[in-house]
């Protein structure tokens, strides 16, 4: 089993990265790394939209966040915790 709590993603021509991580108090403590195609990326995005819709329509509507990119020196996007 996997929980992630924090994750940043990243793109190359042939296959988008998702981090997913684990953040505790003192930073990031592990890490695992989805690699799949973009097609696939694109699916997993549909899919969790539905998703997201029908949890908003039974539980009621999610804070937006921002989508910030990743400091320097690092590649690719994460949410903000700041909504």
């Amino acid at each position: 089993m996997l929980y992630a709590n924090s994750y940043a993603v990243t793109y190359r021509k042939s296959e988008f990265l998702i981090e997913l991580r684990l953040e505790g108090p003192k930073g990031i403590e592990k890490t695992e790394t989805l690699y799949t195609s973009p097609e696939y990326a694109k699916m997993l995005y549909r899919l969790l939209e539905v998703m997201i819709r029908e949890y908003e329509e039974k539980f009621g509507k999610l804070p937006e966040q921002k989508i910030v990119k990743e400091k320097e020196g690092k590649r690719g996007y994460s949410p903000s915790m700041v909504a």
